[in-house]
């Protein structure tokens, strides 16, 4: 029985709503229902479904169920929004979102949440404190290429803890007490391809922070940054000495490490277009490509350096951007035989606040996907 489906009318006095399991059992993808819809006025219920809470401006308040992007086996068939920026679908034309994956490589592994070997992330307490605080990102990027909205909200994936934030292009799952991603799914191909595949059998499928030991962290909502096209979520540990934000956007995802005791990296680590084979492609601005089942090191030209996942059967491409660029390696290899898996700076950058990019497009063609990436760049910077 799911006790929600009794408590759930009896919950929105708090701030949020639980929307439900969203683990289907070992396969790391999900199924809820519910979403947020562009509502003005109070909140909206549709059949099965609880009130939306408003977050942010008067303008968008309101929530409604609807189909959710999850289509997976298993998960909780009655789900309940709880936060909401009037969220919405996209035109026909919007790409297809993406999101990354917690990755340890033959240098930089870690479990999610915490511990992990062979990382030179954290060996001898490295500190990677520099700099100033990072200012917060703006709650919009005016002239984005892909239209729609985002909206975020509270859930449940395998009994933990959870945010979901819906955009355009991806939909991604947060746990909060770890504070990276476990799920990118691709609203827009036709078959809700799941871009990281988390599950109990696969937890270093994750996007985010790369750590040889990382903590257990409180994920918040800043309700203040909630536009109908932003929304952002803060990570940091109970001793205050780790520090990160997400800002979700409708074209990508953007990681902000601010502090952090140790040597970090940014890690994909997932299933390029739901499964890892022969025909993905690892490519990169100057048009060169190789097989994403090959490995790579090497240290990323210019100033923000990037690379792309494409998926020919698919037709899309995932994009990940290191917007403060170094010269550190950064390293690329398969691990456990099926899963991608990426990191910035191969999980030794010291240079702090330090910030990434992920996001999906519904496009493999080079000059798409670079103009997509030189959208974000310019934003973000």
């Amino acid at each position: 029985m799911n006790i929600w489906r009794w408590l759930a009318p009896f919950a929105l006095s708090g701030a949020c709503t639980p929307l439900g399991n969203l683990d289907a059992t070992g396969q790391g993808t999900a199924r809820s229902s519910g979403g947020a819809t562009h509502v003005a006025g109070a909140g909206s219920t549709s059949p099965g479904a609880s009130a939306g809470t408003m977050w942010g401006r008067e303008e968008y308040a309101g929530s409604g169920a609807t189909d959710s992007p999850y289509d997976g086996a298993g998960g909780d068939p009655d789900a309940y929004p709880v936060t909401g920026a009037a969220g919405g679908s996209a035109p026909g034309g919007a790409d297809s979102g993406g999101a990354a994956s917690q990755g340890g490589s033959s240098t930089a592994g870690s479990e999610l949440g915490g511990g992990g070997g062979g990382s030179r992330a954290g060996s001898g307490g490295d500190s990677g404190a520099s700099g100033e605080a990072a200012h917060d990102l703006p709650n919009d990027q005016p002239g984005s290429p892909v239209q729609g909205s985002v909206s975020c909200f509270e859930a449940d994936y395998s009994g933990d803890a959870s945010f979901e934030v819906r955009t355009p292009t991806a939909t991604y799952v947060i746990l909060r007490d770890h504070g990276n991603i476990i799920s990118v799914t691709d609203v827009l191909s036709k078959q809700g391809a799941q871009w990281i595949g988390y599950s109990d059998y696969r937890p270093r499928r994750v996007t985010g922070v790369l750590a040889g030991q990382l903590p257990k962290v409180v994920t918040t909502l800043d309700a203040s940054s909630v536009t109908a096209r932003h929304a952002r979520l803060r990570s940091e540990s109970a001793t205050g000495d780790w520090l990160w934000v997400w800002d979700f956007y409708t074209t990508q995802a953007t990681l902000t490490i601010t502090r952090a005791p140790v040597k970090v990296g940014f890690t994909y680590r997932g299933t390029p277009g739901g499964l890892l084979d022969d025909a993905d492609r690892l490519a990169f601005p100057s048009g060169q490509t190789q097989s994403a089942t090959s490995p790579f090191l090497g240290a990323l030209p210019g100033k923000a350096g990037w690379l792309y996942f494409s998926d020919p059967a698919l037709g899309h491409s995932l994009f990940l951007i290191q917007h403060d660029q170094d010269e550190l390696a950064d390293r690329y290899d398969v691990l456990d035989g099926d899963s991608a898996g990426f990191v910035f700076g191969d999980g030794t950058i010291t240079h702090l606040p330090t910030r990434f990019s992920l996001g999906l497009i519904d496009s493999t063609n080079r000059a798409a996907v670079t103009a997509r990436a030189e959208f974000v760049i310019a934003a973000v910077h």
